[in-house]
C-alpha cells in the first residue's frame, strides 16, 4: 500500500491531468470521467490510509 505523502502527490498530479483535459474536453467526456474515477480511487485510498493511521494513533493513546 502506498504511503500517504506518495498518495497525496498522486492526487495532486491527477487533478492537474484533469484540469489539462478540461481545456480540450467537457466534464462529461469519457476520458475526463475515467480520470475523475482514478482520482476518486486515490482519494478513497488516502482517506482509508488516513483513517487507519488515526485509529492506530488513538489505540496507542488509550493503551498508555
Amino acid at each position: 500500500m502506498p504511503k500517504l505523502p506518495c498518495v497525496k502527490k498522486q492526487i495532486a498530479e491527477k487533478k492537474e491531468e484533469i484540469l489539462l483535459l478540461l481545456q480540450q474536453y467537457s466534464f462529461t467526456h469519457p476520458i475526463v470521467i475515467a480520470k475523475s474515477q482514478e482520482l476518486d480511487r486515490l482519494i478513497y485510498l488516502f482517506m482509508h490510509q488516513n483513517s487507519s493511521l488515526s485509529s492506530c494513533t488513538n489505540m496507542n493513546k488509550r493503551m498508555t
